[in-house]
């Protein structure tokens, strides 16, 4: 009965479109102080359309950060992580 439930979820789902899909877009500013980073990473984090913020604070005071944004609403994320003084790294 439940491989009949699970099928059911799943064709569902494929019916309407799936789940939603995220990007992951990652940046990187140099010269970041531990607190600097953490008001970073919230800022970010709170953006409408960020599904989550994974941040990696170096030693050396790099800061990078991988972005997971929600599809199609990048356009908006980018500019405003951009104004933190992040540079986005292919």
């Amino acid at each position: 009965m439940t491989r009949f439930a699970i099928l059911a979820v799943a064709l569902a789902l494929a019916a309407c479109g799936g789940p939603p899909r995220t990007l992951s877009i990652n940046y990187m500013k140099a010269e970041v102080g531990d607190t600097q980073a953490a008001e970073d990473k919230a800022a970010i984090k709170a953006m409408p359309g960020v599904h989550n913020v994974v941040m990696e604070h170096g030693r050396d005071g790099t800061a990078r950060i991988q972005v997971y944004v929600l599809d199609g609403k990048e356009a908006g994320v980018m500019p405003q992580v951009e104004e933190l003084g992040y540079s986005r790294v292919r």
